[in-house]
């Protein structure tokens, strides 16, 4: 018991850091204290004669003995490169660590944790499924990170097209175990441990990437994502009033938009329909119409030209709180400058908590 305590309150003192804005308690590299036992609460008693012991297969601990295994393995690493020193995340960000070596790692994350619990899951268990969504989350997250364009100093720095699909396809992934999460009847009933856990970072690299990619298909299941997550979240969001990460993200979202519904236009093809929250900040901007908004979801070339109106995005940038000169990171030709997204996402993380839902 004291071992699940202890883990719990690590856990606390990470997450209650990460919404305050500051560093969690480093963990020495020494530390000893072992994972709880993978044994059902039914099996622990006060009234105990003997000791309990470890059962087989899945029990009621395999979502902390998960999240135990995947904490592991961050300190582990973490402690193994240059920027430990930094917080146990910086290594999948820092040069100290060729992106090689990061991929073949969390590859073995990857094995350890499919192996050791995910596929001896079973779906219609909900913390099973809750647990395998977690799991998968994290390891997209890693690759993310480890991939993401910031670990380059130079913003001039020219990714490559398969690195790019990488970054893409996990933020995708991750988007879709967020979409699930909240919308899954099945794991419903643990959404009060999602709650304050959107993943910011997938969002805003799809939403930005969004022009570069073909495949009209995944465009489409992208914004269906989108508006589920991001109107789910929005929920959660209007008893704290909006932010500035807010601000900014609802701008990205109407700007995707636009320049999406033009390519659809310009190529002649259907877009997909405007996700119910896309078109509430279409309306709340004051440049589009209802009427506009359904006669956007027209093919080609009939109302392109209204898409273009310059007061109409003059119009957004202003209801939204932010002048257009503040805007040039969101989705301009320069290259995206992640360092004005990581100020908000700091701030918001150090201003955002929701009745204290990480316990």
């Amino acid at each position: 018991m004291r071992r699940r305590i202890w883990f719990q309150l690590m856990i606390i003192d990470a997450t209650s850091a990460q919404f305050c804005g500051v560093a969690s308690t480093p963990l020495p590299a020494t530390i000893d204290v072992q994972p709880p036992m993978n044994a059902n609460d039914s099996d622990l008693d006060p009234r105990m004669t003997e000791p309990a012991y470890e059962k087989p297969g899945l029990t009621e601990m395999m979502f902390v003995l998960a999240r135990s295994a995947f904490g592991k393995w961050l300190l582990r690493v973490s402690n193994q490169v240059e920027s430990s020193n930094t917080g146990p995340w910086a290594f999948l960000s820092s040069s100290s660590m060729s992106l090689k070596d990061k991929d073949k790692t969390i590859d073995e994350l990857e094995a350890h944790l499919e192996d050791r619990f995910l596929r001896h899951c079973d779906k219609s268990i909900p913390l099973h499924m809750v647990t395998a969504m977690m799991a998968r989350s994290a390891i997209c997250y890693t690759r993310l990170m480890a991939h993401h364009p910031r670990q380059y100093q130079d913003p001039n720095t020219r990714i490559s097209q398969a690195e790019k699909n990488v970054i893409f396809e996990n933020c995708l992934k991750m988007t879709e175990y967020t979409d699930s999460a909240q919308n899954n009847p099945v794991v419903r009933k643990y959404s009060w441990h999602m709650v304050n856990h959107m993943p910011w970072d997938a969002i805003i690299f799809m939403l930005s990437e969004m022009k570069h990619r073909t495949d009209s298909e995944e465009k489409g299941k992208v914004w269906q994502l989108i508006g589920n997550v991001y109107s789910g979240h929005i929920k959660i969001m209007s008893k704290n009033g909006p932010s500035p990460l807010h601000t900014a993200i609802q701008n990205l979202i109407v700007k995707a938009w636009r320049m999406y519904i033009e390519e659809c236009n310009l190529n002649h093809r259907t877009p997909t329909p405007c996700p119910t929250i896309v078109a509430s900040l279409l309306t709340n901007v004051g440049g589009i119409s209802s009427t506009q908004q359904e006669d956007e979801n027209f093919p080609a070339g009939q109302h392109g030209a209204g898409l273009q109106d310059q007061s109409r995005h003059d119009r957004s940038s202003s209801q939204f709180g932010l002048g257009a000169e503040n805007l040039n990171f969101l989705l301009g030709d320069s290259p995206q400058d992640w360092n004005e997204w990581d100020n908000l996402l700091s701030n918001f993380q150090g201003s955002f908590t929701d009745d204290a839902t990480y316990l």
